[in-house]
């Protein structure tokens, strides 16, 4: 009788190491994935502004063609889908950028030129977040 008392304490032991092992593969891979959700990555908008994927170097606009010229300049590794120009002056108009769009996104430093109506300012969008506005001059 006392050989299967203890062989019951050592089965007890077994399964609650087993439980508290369990426990702790859940807690791993539920804060594992809530790490990893786009939310808490550096894709965040605020990450983009504070740390910016892409910079405007240049906006300014030719009056006799009514073409706008705007250099953007990659600043970061980030991968960029799908970039938004946006116009701000008699009108707003809204330009994209991306790759179903078969418009090449930048790599290092890339000039866009756009048919445009008097802008006064471009503002950039990346995943439709404000990255950067800029006051555009006569080329």
């Amino acid at each position: 009788m006392l050989k299967k008392k203890a062989l019951s304490n050592l089965i007890g032991s077994i399964m609650i190491l087993l439980i508290f092992l369990s426990a702790a593969l859940i807690l791993y891979s539920t804060t594992n994935k809530m790490i990893n959700e786009p939310l808490l990555s550096p894709e965040s908008c605020l990450e983009m502004q504070l740390s910016p994927p892409v910079a405007v170097e240049k906006a300014c606009y030719n009056h006799s063609n009514n073409v706008l010229e705007a250099a953007l300049r990659k600043t970061n590794e980030q991968e960029i889908n799908l970039i938004e120009f946006e116009t701000q002056g008699n009108e707003t108009e809204t330009w994209y950028c991306g790759t179903d769009c078969n418009c090449e996104i930048l790599a290092g430093t890339k000039k866009y030129y756009f048919y445009a109506n008097t802008p006064k300012s471009i503002s950039i969008k990346i995943n439709n977040c404000y990255i950067e506005t800029k006051n555009i001059i006569d080329c």
